[in-house]
Parts: C-alpha cells; structure tokens; sequence
C-alpha cells in the first residue's frame, strides 16, 4: 500500500465530498447517495488493507495534509456557487433587479464566512484536553520503558 494507493482512495472521497458541496443544493437527493458512496469506499479499503495488502511502511505525517486545502477550496467554491444558484434561480429574486440580486449574493456569501467562523469558533479545535492528555501518558509510557531498557532506542539521527 504506497502512496499512490492512499492518494487514489482519499481522491475517490474528495470527489464524492465535491459533488456533494457544489451540486448539494441543487439536487439534495444527491447527498444520500454520496452518503452511501462514502461508506462503502471506507468500508473497503478497511477490508482490502487489512485482509490483502501488506503493512504500511511507517511514515512521519502531518495528518491529512494538502488534503485539507483542497477541501477548504471545494467549500469556498460550493458557497459561492450556492450564492449563484439562489440569486440566478430562486424564488425570492424572481423578477427582482440585477442590483437586488448582486447584494443577495454578496450578502449569502458573507453571511456564510461569518457562520463557518462562528462554528470554528464554538467547536474546539483538533487539540483537546483529552488527547493532550493521553499524549503526555503516552510520552510518559515511553520514557518509563525506555529507562527499563524494555524497548528499543530509536536510532540517533546525524544532523
């Protein structure tokens, strides 16, 4: 399992997680079905890794990464296209001026960064008091065994 296996497996749920920002709000009945797509793709993999292919060489990782970017693109385009589908198509901007129109749009969009802000804001971050805390028994774990000489030094690194 290589990097470019993890790359096609996290591209398939990207995609799915895209069709589901831009094309969710005009076709709801999508959602489901991506639903379900994440699923099975999750479902899978988790059975093909752990029945037929090899252990992962461990690699240090800084978690998922450019991943992350790509995701926080999609949101940043499905807003806008969202903003674009309720001002062009909607029922509360039929027949309305292109002005009206123009600031329903501007004023979706704002309102939209402001409530993404917010919810960073009320919900905590990926550094809780809990995994802290379970990485310092961690550390502790380790130091312990290594003075007990019951596991292995890690190899000195030449700087």
């Amino acid at each position: 399992y290589d990097v470019s296996e993890q790359i096609d497996n996290m591209l398939q749920l990207v995609v799915s997680l895209g069709y589901v920002f831009i094309f969710g709000p005009a076709a709801p009945a999508v959602v489901p079905f991506c639903f379900i797509v994440f699923v099975v793709q999750l479902r899978s993999f988790a059975f093909v890794l752990t029945r037929y292919k090899r252990r992962p060489f461990p690699r240090r990782a800084m978690g998922i990464g450019r991943w992350k970017s790509a995701i926080h693109v999609l949101q940043r385009v499905s807003i806008l296209t969202t903003a674009y589908l309720l001002t062009s198509f909607g029922t509360a901007f039929h027949g309305a001026p292109r002005l009206a129109r123009v600031s329903g749009f501007v004023l979706f969009c704002i309102a939209q960064l402001v409530l993404g802000w917010l919810l960073d804001a009320i919900v905590p971050g990926h550094q809780c008091e809990a995994s802290c805390l379970l990485l310092a028994r961690r550390d502790y774990v380790q130091r312990a065994l290594l003075r007990e000489g019951s596991l292995p030094r890690p190899p000195a690194t030449r700087s």
